[in-house]
């Protein structure tokens, strides 16, 4: 059964989509306990820069689902201030911070996702996203802050810690500075996005979808007008064309002889 591109599209992004959101929200989860920090990407960062080389704009529709995952990755901590760090103005930020990633498209548009064949260029677009994605993110994010601030201290969370004291001591920190440092935060992102885009690339899969299948629709059409065109002779055509090729060649060699005896004479 034949399918359109749109349908085609459609369940290309919703298995990316997929895969990222479970991938995401795994690690998002992991790193508060691995690398201690809170990062609002890690797998997010390269699901949706392939989702925009293979679908162009439409490669954002991923960002909500993405932006879900990191948020509930985030929560499922067991680290209370962690948890604390994802609510909804982190949340907000994310999905507006990879929404300003879809500026790849008007490069796209002119230069065409073959721009990326390259591995050094994939590099390029991976940290080109990561400046664009964490400024965007750290000024919407300080945005909401301003603006969505309780005089009794929106951002500050208590928690016990035990580091200093078996009987725990109680500690105030602002939740808002995770957000803050993302640029260091997420350089594990950054690292997922190149070496994966690296390998993504040499499997063909940064690419313009819709590019290829067209291209691959035109080889094929190329293909079966050869084929067409294309025939082998029976055998009795081949040994009457060799007969007649016989033929001639006795033919030129009599007359050569001929021609021989003549000058002779």
């Amino acid at each position: 059964m034949r399918r359109s591109i749109k349908s085609y599209m459609l369940i290309d992004l919703a298995m990316i989509t997929v895969i990222g959101c479970i991938l995401e929200g795994a690690v998002t989860y992991m790193s508060g306990l691995v690398f201690n920090s809170v990062p609002t990407v890690s797998i997010s960062l390269l699901i949706v820069l392939l989702a925009l080389a293979r679908w162009n704009q439409w490669g954002l529709l991923t960002v909500p689902f993405l932006a879900a995952a990191t948020i509930i990755g985030g929560r499922l901590s067991p680290i209370s201030y962690f948890r604390a760090a994802y609510e909804w103005r982190a949340y907000l930020s994310i999905v507006i911070g990879f929404m300003f990633t879809g500026l790849s498209v008007i490069v796209f548009k002119k230069k065409g996702t073959k721009m990326l064949k390259e591995n050094y260029m994939i590099a390029l677009y991976v940290i080109a996203n990561y400046i664009i994605y964490n400024v965007a993110q750290l000024l919407i994010y300080n945005l909401l802050c301003n603006i969505f601030n309780s005089p009794e201290g929106w951002n500050l969370v208590t928690y016990t810690s035990y580091a200093n004291s078996t009987d725990g001591e109680q500690i105030t920190t602002n939740i808002s500075r995770f957000m803050v440092n993302g640029f260091g935060y997420n350089l594990f992102g950054l690292i997922i996005g190149i070496v994966g885009g690296i390998v993504l690339r040499a499997q063909g899969a940064f690419g313009n979808v819709a590019e290829k299948l067209l291209e691959d629709k035109r080889l094929a059409e190329e293909i079966r007008r050869n084929d067409e065109e294309f025939s082998i002779p029976d055998i009795d055509e081949v040994e009457e064309e060799e007969n007649k090729s016989e033929a001639l060649t006795d033919e030129s060699n009599n007359q050569k002889e001929e021609s021989s005896d003549t000058i002779d004479s």
